[in-house]
């Protein structure tokens, strides 16, 4: 069920949140607004938070901000869900990880590197690499890993490059999960892990069933790397950007 959501907060056990373009920009820190109501949050729930970039980005983009004392109920899902952090005796562990092996991920680059060129979608302009091996994931980065926000906001705002992109390599990687996520990215990850995949790592880890967790995301559309979450059946709210949810967490904490 999508909704904006003017239910009680008090009635899910568990909130979940995606990164890029919904807590933060593109590969952005969060505000200082919003790690004070994430730290809010934690004081009442568990919170998880999923998203295409690997650990060392969560590091940078969110754990820094936020205070250490509530760690022990936050939750990280790197690479769309491929993998699963948790904070135990003062220290981050994996719980599991769902990786490519290192020949596939091989084959996904240069299919992906095939594409770009066929479709005319090389540009000559990057910051970072533009197909990222995740070990979970690979991830395809129009303008670079590392490419300005501003920069990359424009390259693919209708999400119509990306669609083409995936259709084109679709039929060469039938035994993988391609979502579109952040600005300017295509994540690819082995077939059936995703986000969804994430969410019910969570339900299993916790015996809380799915009817109890809240996601919320800014690619919730079909296509979207949200977009599995909202196909598992439970309460998701779409939210533009960072600002909404800024609004939202506002109003459930004020």
């Amino acid at each position: 069920m999508d909704t904006k959501c003017n239910e009680n907060i008090n009635q899910f056990d568990f909130i979940v949140f995606d990164m890029d373009g919904t807590l933060a920009k593109s590969k952005g820190k969060i505000s200082e607004n919003m790690a004070f109501l994430i730290n809010k949050l934690l004081s009442q729930k568990k919170v998880a938070i999923i998203s295409g970039g690997r650990w060392q980005q969560f590091e940078k983009q969110l754990l820094l901000y936020l205070d250490t004392t509530n760690f022990d109920k936050l939750y990280i899902l790197p690479t769309s869900g491929s993998s699963l952090m948790t904070f135990i005796d003062n220290s981050w562990k994996e719980n599991y990880s769902e990786n490519i092996p290192e020949d596939e991920r091989n084959r996904i680059s240069k299919i992906i590197n095939n594409a770009i060129d066929i479709l005319g979608y090389k540009e000559k302009e990057t910051w970072g690499d533009v197909v990222e091996d995740r070990i979970s994931q690979v991830t395809f980065s129009a303008l670079g890993s590392l490419a300005p926000f501003d920069k990359k906001n424009l390259w693919d705002p209708n999400q119509e490059k990306r669609l083409k992109i995936v259709n084109f390599i679709s039929q060469d990687l039938q035994n993988y999960s391609i979502g579109i996520g952040g600005t300017n990215s295509i994540d690819i990850t082995i077939k059936g892990i995703d986000k969804a995949y994430g969410v019910k790592k969570l339900s299993e880890f916790f015996k809380i069933p799915l009817s109890r967790i809240l996601f919320i995301g800014d690619k919730l559309d079909e296509g979207g790397n949200d977009y599995p979450v909202k196909k598992l059946g439970i309460t998701t709210i779409a939210v533009v950007d960072e600002n909404e949810t800024e609004h939202l967490l506002n109003k459930w904490l004020n």
